[in-house]
């Protein structure tokens, strides 16, 4: 229980740290705006949107016009987070600011599907890219903005209706523009330089929101990539309970979706076999779901919502142990049997109407039913994907160790973990050209990369204590 309780401290001291300070503190979102002259709030500010809508009447071209209307969403942005540092008292102006965003990403979502027909376009592959990464650090800055304003409801209200157009405008790539591996690419790209130890969990709220908007194989796509996410993260933890960092403070203080975030601890605790670590993660679990009662609270509606989105996966996981081919594992009707569980327990709950306890029991019935779904859902090609990729990860780690000096004589933990992430890479290859069952190849991959996960945070903080950049 020591470990784990460092463990849990460590993820706190580097979610609060200062700029200054050693180890993978967050940074403030940089919108890459040096100056966001006129501001919502300002009485010529209409002057800027005249220049604005001038600028545009004069780009003829569909792809360079998508490209200038995201750098002016990303200004309204910047707009907003100016707002959020000069007159953080002023909640009308912000609310004025956040409608002005939601309003310019609710027609960025037109001119997205007016470039169905622009494939070929070279400069279209660089605009996604751009759209992922700029979408991923507004995100970031409506999650700085629900914890600083957590008390004020109407206000997260509407921050929720903006980040929802967001997500609307992401679904059009997703669907119409780019294909499910590419996104997943991309996403994953845009939070590779981040150094944000939580950066995984933050980017997987989004991706949350957009699998709900999802269906089909652009859902499925959307899915996997947050396994990924979640998957890393959950390494990363592995990976700081070996640095033994210390603080005080609480985790729950950094998180802004709070009911999302609890949604996504369930399926992290599905993903991690630490059972010390599981435990902790069970109670920062039980205290975030405290602070969310005592805060928003949890009604009928966020309850019936999740059970509802319980009975829908679960059924889902059942059509497929129905269609399958082959006998499914033990493992996989331990985690069905696990979900009805739960998801009995949540209508019980409902029906005594503690709508916290059963929002609680619907999210763990729908994280033991997703751990079952993604498991069987997993394909020979994306399974043949995967494994390459463990491959080409870990021949970066072992690089990325090298240049860092560090070596066998200096770092045998982190040798011993390399020596062991090669063994199940092997372990996996065998599985896979042995035709071995799908979700017995989706559990060893998933592993692996949980592993290499640990092994790269390992190196960051041994890098970070050596003052390696």
């Amino acid at each position: 229980m020591k470990k784990a309780n460092l463990l849990l401290s460590a993820l706190i001291s580097l979610a609060l740290m200062a700029p200054s300070s050693l180890v993978f503190a967050q940074k403030e979102v940089d919108l890459g705006v040096e100056s966001s002259g006129l501001l919502p709030s300002n009485p010529f500010y209409f002057l800027k949107e005249f220049g604005r809508g001038v600028r545009k009447f004069f780009v003829g071209n569909l792809v360079r016009k998508a490209e200038l209307e995201l750098g002016i969403l990303n200004e309204k942005a910047a707009e907003l987070k100016k707002l959020q540092e000069i007159t953080p008292d002023n909640i009308s102006a912000l609310s004025r600011a956040v409608a002005n965003y939601q309003s310019a990403v609710e027609q960025y979502k037109i001119r997205l599907e007016s470039l169905a027909g622009q494939s070929m376009n070279p400069n279209l592959d660089r605009l996604l890219t751009q759209i992922v990464e700029r979408s991923l650090k507004h995100q970031q800055l409506f999650n700085a903005l629900r914890i600083q304003f957590s008390s004020e409801p109407k206000f997260l209200e509407n921050l929720d209706n903006a980040e929802n157009a967001l997500v609307e405008m992401l679904s059009v790539i997703v669907q119409r523009l780019d294909t499910p591996e590419k996104f997943h690419g991309r996403f994953e790209s845009a939070i590779g330089e981040q150094k944000d130890v939580f950066k995984e969990l933050k980017a997987a709220e989004l991706a949350d929101r957009l699998e709900e908007k999802l269906s089909g194989a652009a859902g499925s796509g959307v899915a996997a990539l947050k396994e990924d996410l979640l998957v890393t993260f959950s390494g990363r933890l592995e990976g700081l309970q070996l640095s033994n960092v210390i603080d005080t403070e609480a985790l729950e203080e950094v998180l802004g979706d709070r009911l999302r975030v609890l949604k996504l601890l369930d399926e992290v605790r599905e993903l991690v076999v630490n059972p010390e670590l599981k435990s902790e993660l069970n109670i920062l679990r039980q205290r975030l779901l405290e602070k969310v009662e005592e805060t928003n609270g949890i009604g009928a509606p966020e309850a019936a919502q999740s059970i509802s989105a319980a009975r829908e996966l679960l059924a889902e996981v059942e059509g497929k142990i129905a269609e399958s081919q082959i006998a499914v594992s033990s493992a996989i009707r331990q985690l069905v049997e696990r979900a009805k569980f739960n998801l009995s327990q949540a209508e019980v709950f409902y029906d005594e109407e503690n709508y916290g306890s059963a929002f609680g029991q619907a999210t763990a019935a729908s994280a033991a039913a997703k751990n079952a779904w993604l498991q069987l859902a997993s394909t020979a090609v994306t399974r043949a994907h995967d494994l390459d990729s463990l491959k080409q990860k870990y021949d970066q780690l072992i690089v990325v160790a090298n240049d860092a000096g560090l070596v066998a004589e200096n770092s045998p933990e982190l040798f011993k973990l390399l020596n062991e992430a090669e063994k199940k890479i092997v372990s996996v290859a065998r599985l896979i050209e042995s035709k071995a069952r799908p979700e017995a190849i989706a559990n060893a991959i998933r592993n692996v990369k949980m592993l290499l996960a640990t092994i790269e945070q390992y190196i960051a903080t041994a890098n970070a204590v050596r003052g390696n950049p």
